[in-house]
């Protein structure tokens, strides 16, 4: 048969090197691909996925978008599972065809070239498109990472601008920062669920198969510290418990979570880690905001108002410029002074040394008002910085239709 190209994903699974070592050393004309995450799975030209039921990223809207592309999925599952628990979540996803991971090399090749020849829809697949609400898997929630270097604010910025979008959509606040994960403390709310709950409730729901992802992972938001329900007017997934668990928080499982979050919430707000650079040995330091980087649609950029901050801010770009070539930031420049000279000065200099990265610019002033809302571990619902806010969130991003919020019982 002619080429073609198979993207394989990575799992310690036996039948995975099993199979490449067969293809490598008996098989022409394939070219094999290892998929690390969702991202790679999308921007590589593949014709076959190999995906089994532990695969992190895997999801009902991820199968449907890239069967959209024209790439078929064949998942492996392990039948020595209960219940065939595996098989079940496969099926249910909608991928092409299930093979279970005994099945020999030769074998398994033979299933993927009975995929491949015919390129449209075949009928299987239109009887589950047929069963998807299309619309709303591919109207996603907006996606906004919210960093900078240490010390500018950023967490506090996140607070405010997942606040003041809540007032027209369903907002989640979710906090991935590896380094000081401070939103808990900041409103007060639980240590427990915390993110990596999100991601335990996400594993299972994409194994077991039981439905909605958004009912599981309403598990996982956040209640008050006392035990109640909070009262804010946004969902929050609050960061580890401790920041010593950071090696638990993988890069492609957030970027999973993420796209999660944004199938049932109109906007997602990350809270991301003051340091993007690319530390991975064997675990990515940071590898949770530097997969939101890449995943967010906007991005915005916290730098604190003086020399030494704008110092600061221009190194994280420079991350942000490695990681995402040609990004654009939307920049909210915090604490600022009440002198208009000092403020333009700030601004200008800005604008001189990094024009060309940045979306827009904001300046946040100075404002008692956030530091009585932090001492009580409530939101800025009034002042010269909310409305500085505002104005930010105006220039991310046009708010889309509402969509529906979950509620959560404390």
């Amino acid at each position: 048969m002619s080429d073609f190209t198979v993207g394989i994903v990575y799992t310690p699974c036996e039948w995975r090197p099993a199979f490449q070592r067969y293809v490598r050393d008996h098989v022409a004309g394939i070219s094999l691909r290892l998929v690390r995450d969702s991202r790679m799975a999308t921007e590589e030209h593949l014709d076959v996925l190999v995906v089994d039921n532990d695969t992190s990223f895997l999801s009902a809207s991820f199968v449907a978008a890239l069967r959209g592309r024209g790439v078929r999925i064949l998942g492996v599952y392990d039948p020595g599972e209960a219940d065939l628990r595996g098989a079940n979540a496969l099926q249910k996803l909608g991928v092409d065809r299930i093979s279970p991971s005994t099945l020999a090399p030769e074998d398994l090749l033979a299933q993927l070239e009975e995929l491949v020849p015919e390129r449209g829809l075949d009928h299987r697949f239109e009887e589950v498109v047929a069963g998807l609400d299309l619309d709303d898997v591919f109207a996603r929630g907006q996606v906004i990472g919210v960093g900078g270097p240490p010390g500018a604010g950023a967490t506090e910025v996140a607070v405010a601008l997942a606040d003041v979008v809540s007032a027209d959509r369903a907002t989640v606040l979710v906090d991935v920062d590896e380094v000081d994960p401070g939103v808990a403390r900041r409103l007060q709310l639980s240590l427990y669920p915390h993110v990596l709950s999100a991601l335990d409730e996400l594993r299972g729901a994409g194994v077991g198969g039981d439905g909605d992802p958004a009912q599981p992972l309403s598990a996982a938001l956040a209640r008050s510290a006392d035990g109640g329900q909070h009262r804010l007017g946004f969902d929050v997934i609050v960061g580890l418990a401790n920041r010593r668990d950071w090696g638990l928080l993988r890069g492609d499982e957030v970027a999973c979570l993420v796209d999660e979050l944004g199938a049932h919430w109109g906007c997602v707000v990350a809270n991301l880690g003051p340091h993007l650079e690319d530390l991975s040995r064997h675990v990515d330091r940071f590898g949770a905001s530097r997969a939101v980087v890449a995943a967010a649609e906007y991005l915005v950029g916290v730098c604190e108002a003086s020399p030494r901050g704008l110092l600061r801010f221009l190194d994280w770009l420079a991350d942000v410029e490695e990681l995402a070539p040609g990004r654009q930031v939307h920049v909210a420049v915090n604490r600022a002074q009440r002198s208009p000279y000092r403020r333009g000065q700030l601004e200008t200099q800005l604008c001189d040394l990094a024009g060309p990265h940045l979306a827009s610019v904001t300046v946040v002033p100075d404002d008692a008002e956030v530091r009585r809302a932090s001492w009580d571990g409530v939101v800025v619902a009034r002042g010269g910085f909310r409305r500085a806010v505002k104005q930010l969130a105006a220039n991310v991003a046009p708010a889309p239709p509402r969509r529906r919020r979950l509620k959560v019982w404390g």
